[in-house]
């Protein structure tokens, strides 16, 4: 299964006509994930690819493998190499929708896009801000397998 990512707002996002191959892109989702349920506006952020439904959100995924001689970061094979790095692209997303009154949240599940069975209780809490949705910050990376994390994204001004 692959990891899925949505982004829940009170704000209604301008979503782009066409994404590029490659690309990070987002549109309305077909479920809401638990953690979710009290937001207006639910998205699914995934890849880009060639049929017109966006694919999984692994691009997202980093990793940091143990080998011999060391330690080494890597990001998913789904990453592109050309073009906006999607953590950019998330980031900008999730400053579009940003109100510090009714700020937006992200979660990250093993739905791979598809709806399912969850409680919000299965959702590991975390905090976080637009500033540190960056890459290297192994936001959806985990040790062992799919994360299944709910961020609640604070106005910089608080953390």
């Amino acid at each position: 299964m692959c990891i899925a990512v949505y982004l829940g707002s009170h704000k209604p996002l301008k979503i782009p006509d066409v994404f590029p191959n490659g690309s990070l892109g987002i549109e309305p989702a077909s479920w809401t994930p638990a953690p979710l349920a009290n937001y207006s506006n639910i998205y699914y952020i995934g890849g880009k690819g060639e049929k017109q439904k966006l694919e999984c959100s692994c691009m997202l995924v980093e990793h940091i493998v143990w080998y011999a001689d060391g330690v080494k970061y890597e990001n998913d094979e789904l990453y592109p190499e050309t073009g906006e790095c999607p953590f950019e692209t998330l980031r900008r997303y999730v400053n579009q929708v940003m109100d510090p009154l009714k700020p937006p949240s992200l979660v990250c599940d093993d739905s791979g896009g598809v709806f399912q069975t969850s409680h919000s209780d299965e959702y590991e809490d975390l905090f976080t801000t637009p500033s540190r949705i960056t890459k290297g910050s192994l936001m959806f990376s985990h040790p062992q397998s799919i994360p299944i994390r709910h961020y609640y994204i604070l106005p910089e001004s608080i953390l």
